[in-house]
Parts: C-alpha cells; sequence; structure tokens
C-alpha cells in the first residue's frame, strides 16, 4: 500500500470518528443497573442525524465504563463541535464538573445544557462557567437551529425556541419557548438505541394536564400534547417485528389521558399480538381518576398484554391530596384497584409520597392504612412504593414550601445520592423523623403482604413465576416471599412443560397412569421419625407441615417420579404386607394425601 493511500485512510478514519453532536446523561452510578437511556436525547439524536448531523449519546452506563483520562481521549478523538446536557437537579454539579472538562480538553466545543432543571433555572445556569447556552423548551426544533448555526455558518441562533445565550458580555434570551404541536411528526426513535434491550421504551405523548404541586411537569410551561393511536401502534409494531424483545414500558404520563385514544391503541396492540402470535407484555402509568371514570381501559389494556401498571396514590389523607391539587379521591383509587384485580392479572404498583404537607402520625397512619388495605383487597396484585417528598425548581412545593406546612432543609441536593432524599421537615417530623417513616411503612406493608399470602389465587401465584421466568418482571411479592420457596418455585416450573399436570387437571380414570413426583428432594426426618415437608404456603404464613402417619410418610417417599400411582400403591401394600383392595387404599390414602400436597404446591404427576 503507498503512503499516500496511508495517509488518505488516516484522514478518511479520523472523518468518520469525528461527530457533530454529543449528548450526555451523567448521572450517579449507585442504581447503574437501573440505568436506561434517556428518550429525550434518543428524540434529539434521531431528528439531528435524520437532518444530516453525526450525533452520538453518552449514558451513565458508558461513562462509567471509562476513566477520566479515557473518557479526555474519547472527547479529543472523537471531537463533538456541540455538546449538550440533560439536567436534572440531582445531576448538576456532575453536569458541570463534566462540562468544565470539555472545555478543557475543547475549548472549541460548544456546551448547552437543557432538560427539566433548565427549563425551571435556565437564567441561572447561564451564571455557571462551563454553559455557553441553555435550551429550556423541547430540543429538536432548538437544537437543529443552533447546530445549523455552529457547525454550517447558516441562520441565527436567536431564532432557536427557548434559548438562552451569551453575547459577548450579555446573556440574551431567543425566540420563546414553543412546544411542538404535531408530535405525530417527528421520527421514530432510532432502534439501534434499543440494542441489546429486554424492552423498549414509548413516549406516546409530552407534559400533563394536571398540576400537581410537587411535580416539575407542572413547571415547565409546555402543554399536554398527545400523539395519534395509529402513530403510537405503527411504533409499537415496527419495533417488535424488529427486535427480539419481550416487552415495552410507556415512561410518559400521558398515556391514559386520552381514554378513547388509549382503547384504540390498546385495541391495534391487541390485534397485532392476536396475528403474529408474538408473546409480549407491557407497562404503564395510570391515574385512579381517569380510571374510575372510563373502566374500559382496563380490560382493553389487558387483552393488549398489560402487565404492570403504576398509580399515582401519594397519600391516604385525602386533605393531603387536596394540598398535593392531585385531584383524586381514595374512594376512586380504592374503586380502581378492585376494579383492575377484577379484570385479569395486572400487577399495581401504588406509590405514595412521605414527608408530605403537615406530614404528622394521623397522616401518615391515613397512608400506610390505606396501602394495607388495598394489599388486602388485592393480594398478589396490589404493592406499595414509597419515597419523600422531592422539592423540585419550578414546583409549587419548592416555591413556597411554608405554605404546605413544610420548612426546606437542604436545597442544592447536594447530601444525598439521589433526589429520594430527604430535604424538608415538617412541625411533628425533623428529617430523621421523616427517614424513620420509610422503616414503618415498608415494615407495615410487607407484614400485610404476609398475612394474605394464602389468599393468592393458584392462578396468580403461577403468573408470579411467568412474570420472572418469561419477562423479568420482579414483584414485591416474588422478592420478598415467593421467589424465596423453592417448593413453589419448583412447581410452577414443572406445570410449564406440557408433559406435567396437577391433580384437578388428571382424567379421574388415567390417575393411575400418571408417575407423582415430589417437587423438592431433600427429606427432612425427625428424630421421631416424622418427616418435616418443604415450605410452603399454608394457613396465613410461609411454614413447614409434618407428615406423622408412617403410612403417609411411606406415600410421599414412594412419590419420586419413578412409579406410576398404580405401581406406587402395589409397592406400598407389599411393603406394609397388606392384601386386599388396592383401590380402597388408593382412595383411602394416596388420594387425599395427594390432594393436600397438591394444594400446598408439593406434588406433580407427569408421563
Amino acid at each position: 500500500m503507498k503512503v499516500a493511500e496511508i495517509l488518505t485512510n488516516l484522514k478518511k478514519r479520523k472523518k468518520e470518528e469525528k461527530i457533530d453532536l454529543l449528548l450526555v446523561h451523567c448521572d450517579l452510578f449507585y442504581e447503574l443497573e437501573f440505568s436506561s437511556i434517556n428518550m429525550g436525547l434518543v428524540y434529539i439524536s434521531t431528528c439531528l442525524e435524520e437532518k444530516g448531523y453525526r450525533v452520538e449519546i453518552l449514558s451513565p452506563p458508558d461513562i462509567y465504563r471509562m476513566s477520566r483520562e479515557q473518557t479526555r481521549r474519547w472527547f479529543r478523538r472523537k471531537r463533538p463541535s456541540i455538546v449538550g446536557f440533560y439536567t436534572v437537579s440531582d445531576n448538576y454539579e456532575l453536569v458541570k464538573d463534566m462540562a468544565g472538562d470539555i472545555k478543557e480538553w475543547l475549548a472549541e466545543a460548544s456546551v448547552i445544557a437543557g432538560g427539566p432543571l433548565a427549563a425551571s433555572m435556565g437564567d441561572n445556569m447561564m451564571r455557571d462557567f462551563p454553559f455557553d447556552m441553555v435550551i429550556t423548551g423541547e430540543g429538536e426544533v432548538a437544537l437543529k437551529i443552533v447546530a445549523d448555526a455552529i457547525i454550517k455558518g447558516k441562520g441565527d441562533i436567536s431564532n432557536a425556541p427557548g434559548v438562552i445565550f451569551r453575547k459577548g458580555n450579555d446573556v440574551v434570551h431567543g425566540k420563546p419557548t414553543s412546544p411542538i404541536e404535531d408530535l405525530d411528526s417527528l421520527p421514530f426513535p432510532d432502534r439501534k438505541y434499543f440494542k441489546n434491550q429486554q424492552v423498549f421504551q414509548i413516549v406516546s405523548g409530552r407534559g400533563c394536564p394536571y398540576k400537581c404541586a410537587f411535580c416539575f411537569q407542572a413547571g415547565h410551561g409546555l402543554k399536554f400534547r398527545f400523539r395519534s393511536a395509529e402513530n403510537v401502534a405503527r411504533e409499537i409494531k415496527e419495533n417488535l417485528d424488529s427486535m427480539p424483545v419481550v416487552g415495552f414500558d410507556f415512561i410518559d404520563d400521558a398515556f391514559i389521558m386520552e381514554p378513547k385514544r388509549c382503547v384504540e391503541i390498546a385495541e391495534q396492540i391487541e390485534e397485532y399480538r392476536k396475528k403474529t402470535r408474538r408473546d409480549f407484555i407491557f407497562f404503564c402509568q395510570g391515574r385512579a381518576n381517569i380510571i374510575d371514570k372510563h373502566p374500559e381501559i382496563i380490560p382493553a389494556l389487558y387483552r393488549a398484554g398489560l402487565a404492570k401498571i403504576q398509580l399515582g396514590i401519594e397519600s391516604g389523607d385525602p386533605d393531603t391530596l387536596e394540598l398535593y391539587r392531585k385531584q383524586i379521591t381514595t374512594d376512586q383509587v380504592r374503586r380502581t384497584v378492585k376494579h383492575i384485580r377484577d379484570t385479569g392479572h395486572i400487577l399495581v404498583v401504588g406509590g405514595f409520597i412521605l414527608g408530605g404537607p403537615h406530614e404528622n402520625e394521623k397522616t401518615f397512619d391515613n397512608t400506610l392504612n390505606l396501602a394495607i388495605e388495598l394489599i388486602e383487597e388485592a393480594p398478589g396484585i396490589f404493592e406499595s412504593s414509597a419515597g419523600f417528598l422531592g422539592a423540585y425548581p419550578g414546583t409549587a412545593i419548592s416555591t413556597n414550601p411554608s405554605r404546605f406546612g413544610l420548612k426546606m432543609e437542604e436545597v442544592d441536593f447536594i447530601k444525598g445520592l439521589s433526589l429520594s432524599d430527604v430535604q424538608m421537615s415538617t412541625d411533628c417530623f425533623d428529617k430523621a423523623g421523616i427517614r424513620k417513616l420509610e422503616g414503618r411503612f415498608y415494615d407495615g406493608v410487607i407484614s400485610a403482604m404476609r398475612r394474605n399470602l394464602h389468599r393468592i389465587p393458584r392462578d396468580l401465584i403461577k403468573r408470579h413465576y411467568q412474570w420472572v421466568e418469561r419477562y423479568k418482571i420482579y414483584s414485591l411479592w416474588y422478592l420478598f416471599f415467593l421467589g424465596k420457596l423453592d417448593t413453589i418455585k419448583n412447581y410452577f416450573k414443572f406445570l410449564d412443560s406440557p408433559r406435567f399436570k396437577d391433580l384437578s387437571h388428571l382424567p379421574p380414570d388415567e390417575i393411575g397412569f400418571w408417575r407423582p413426583m415430589r417437587v423438592h428432594e431433600k427429606r427432612n426426618y425427625n428424630t421421631d421419625g416424622t418427616l418435616k415437608l418443604p415450605g410452603s404456603i399454608i394457613n396465613k404464613s410461609i411454614e413447614n407441615e409434618t407428615l406423622k402417619d408412617p403410612n403417609e410418610i411411606l406415600v410421599y417417599e414412594l412419590s419420586s417420579g419413578k412409579l406410576t400411582v398404580r405401581e406406587a400403591v402395589h409397592r406400598f401394600c407389599r411393603e406394609k404386607n397388606i392384601t386386599g383392595n388396592e383401590n380402597e387404599i388408593f382412595t383411602n390414602l394416596f388420594l387425599p394425601l395427594y390432594k393436600r400436597l397438591d394444594e400446598t404446591y408439593r406434588v406433580v404427576f407427569f408421563r
């Protein structure tokens, strides 16, 4: 190869490595396993690449895999002209630090801040050195105008909606923020960003029509919009057709806000499922007042494959819900959970906030009691999560905490690893007291779950195991209890095979030809010769059961899968020196014991 050709190839390689824009989501690494690529950045990248720009995204897992020196070399190699950061209250210090590094490594690069924090604190962020500009609204249109001006020298940055930038010593505002009216006009997020993932994410709308006092959605000023049912369904079907995934998540608050559209999306997904026979599940956010008024949503979603729904309940105290401007009632929550329970096997995750307005023993008890009531109403279906109230910039609570009976203890999110740390106190609870509420809450709900384990229907228990085996959905019921019971886990794993059946599904005249097999091999004998059975769900608790009758112990021992029921009965009679009608032995001893063992998930049958 000639020298000129080698130099040409090197230049070509360098040109290929250089990118126009880099979009960065940096975060603390404490929950890296839960980090997924930021969909806002994916949308922006997809739109800009469609316009011919070379764009890459750095996510927390990417940054985790590089040392600071490796990161520096990576930036020097890629030499992006523009670096855009997704900012929230929790990552702002990290963003500023990395932005400062980039300015040192690539002085010519323009560093831009965007995201939820930029929407509420754009002017304040411009006072910090690393940022050349801030985009306070949606980035697809604004960043395209900025890129055209900086990279191509075309147009004017000031025409970008929501941009704040420096002009000499002055801070200049561009055009007012202008939300994208037609979300259907945006390209579908590039599927390369979901590569090697088990699920993909869907954003069916933007914004929220509600103005909850604690939510950043109420503070950024962008109006509520949603995509058409046909547009959303088409993206889902195209993704399912092209990726070996097990499901998808609707990650926006808007999905069920328009009930008619929601049902239309569900019907199209259901039709696709029937047509392709594809096995998949999905997750979405819900709202109690909407589901209570439009219960037809839930059956439609269930038929389409809904496996898990998140309900923002926030509090069991009516006065607190009023202060939150939540526009739901506890009765609506109760009816919604009952309706979901009666529809089918859909997990309901009820989210509660601790340390809220005027929090005291009474308001906390109301919240805990509602969570326990819903667990008892829907065992195996309803589970609770709880977090501390966050003072997100731009929200009504952070703007005027005293109006909500709250005192701000930490303004800048510095001391906590995450946004979930305690930031405020009330007259009745200091920060330490509010932290203790979390332990009290989970002690109460876990005890309620334990008390109600025996009430979970058999087919629902099976569904919990299937969620894990097929879709990697780990419910709290599974993590705290069901997943720790090898007996039940093995029982349903066997029944996943077409070769195995439980007792209730055996034709009565064929039972003798099936082989009984205990699902747990290890046998524990007491010193008196009695046999302790492996743990299962019995009589309101997880406990062991003891076989004391020597005849029952022998039947259990013979149920090893090596003999048919008929052969086991014959072997039993031979060992016990019993002569006579073996059918009588089967009817009076074997069958009653098998029914008990089957009811407690300890025996299966195969042929």
